[in-house]
């Protein structure tokens, strides 16, 4: 099949015929390989922009490496393991989860279990609310681990189980009002809507992300930049659900590391004596008070995603990305608004879906108040 028009530039012989495409070459003009009339297969799982019928100069390629994908095990085909159809069922899940309808959840839960087959096993149990996070969580898990760095938010969970189920942390009284204050039906409305919403995003722009890996570097791949415009906004709204909900972190990182809840670290500004205080800074602002803790498990959930200045280039003011060489190059400092910053496409993907993982980490928090509270009262009532 042909694309009458279509020229491409920018683009050598040898590196097209280096790719995992087809490669189907139409009427050539004067045997320039570049001018010619061509026809790339694309990649089976990526968006990328119609073929048009007038003769253009911007064009990316979905590219992939298929010796990196088969050596890291095929993650993108786990990645695509389950049809729209399916992950429609999870939007559907999720949506239901958003205003904790019990007869939704449990419908589609047992739906998805007997659909999918790697869910076959697990039995669910919808006795209590728990039952209810329980099956939604462990579904959630399933389709949106093979996507994060699973590694190390494994390690995440395990250090909020390692830290808060113990008798300490069960006699602690601030521990005990924040984990009552973060599940009561007044704070769960507004963050089960918030987070359901970004999951809901990231599920509907994943084949953005398909090759997006933490340990394979595409910097010198082109990559579909046909959806930029909705990343962009899909960073923007993750970054300022973290600052919104970056209290809840500060609180607990108070507790482990000083053991009083309200007991900000030293060195930061006199302005900030407690979380409240903090809670009423700009994001902007807020990195510099994340830095002067040292609780790295969930210091990770800020460092190297929540940029401000990246946030502020690509919302606030202008962004400009190459095709060519898929550099973004953004200006985020107003009183210096010739200050260029550049970060790649490909490192931009990455950071985007590092900071969705970052609201995955906030979301398992308020998972493990409800687990924290179902704990601590039974072993009240044990005594």
């Amino acid at each position: 099949m042909d694309v009458p028009n279509a020229s491409f530039q920018g683009f050598h012989q040898n590196f097209l015929e280096s790719l995992d495409f087809k490669v189907l070459r139409g009427e050539q003009a004067e045997g320039d390989f570049e001018s010619g009339d061509f026809f790339l297969e694309y990649s089976d799982k990526l968006p990328v922009k119609k073929a048009g019928t007038e003769p253009h100069n911007k064009f990316m390629a979905t590219v992939r490496d298929p010796k990196n994908v088969i050596e890291s095990g095929q993650r993108d085909n786990i990645r695509t393991l389950y049809d729209n159809d399916k992950w429609n069922e999870l939007k559907d899940l999720v949506t239901a989860y958003q205003i904790f309808n019990k007869k939704n959840i449990e419908t589609i839960s047992n739906r998805l279990k007997k659909e999918c087959v790697l869910l076959q096993g697990k039995e669910f149990d919808f006795q209590t609310d728990l039952g209810f996070v329980n099956a939604y969580f462990f579904i959630l898990n399933h389709f949106l681990f093979p996507w994060i760095d699973y590694d190390k938010h494994s390690d995440f969970i395990q250090y909020l189980f390692d830290t808060l189920f113990k008798e300490s942390a069960f006699k602690n009284l601030q521990l005990n009002e924040v984990a009552d204050y973060y599940t009561n039906d007044s704070f769960l409305q507004n963050f089960n809507h918030e987070c359901s919403s970004l999951i809901n995003e990231f599920i509907d722009l994943r084949f953005n992300f398909v090759y997006t890996f933490q340990d394979i570097d595409f910097k010198e791949k082109n990559i579909s930049i046909i959806n930029f415009t909705k990343l962009k906004s899909f960073y923007t709204d993750c970054f300022e659900f973290l600052g919104r909900y970056s209290v809840i972190p500060i609180k607990f990182m108070n507790y482990v590391e000083r053991g009083d809840i309200t007991n900000m670290p030293s060195g930061i500004p006199r302005n900030v004596n407690n979380p409240d205080d903090f809670e009423n800074l700009s994001n902007g602002s807020k990195m510099e008070i994340f830095n002067q803790y040292s609780t790295g498990e969930v210091l990770e959930i800020f460092e190297n995603r929540f940029d401000s200045k990246l946030r502020n280039g690509i919302n606030h003011f202008k962004a400009k990305l190459d095709s060519k060489s898929q550099i973004i190059s953004y200006y985020p400092i107003t009183k210096r608004p010739n200050e260029e910053y550049q970060i790649s496409y490909s490192e931009f993907l990455l950071k985007s879906l590092n900071i969705f993982e970052s609201v995955l980490r906030l979301n398992q928090f308020i998972k493990m108040f409800h687990y924290y509270n179902r704990d601590r009262k039974s072993a009240h009532n044990n005594v």
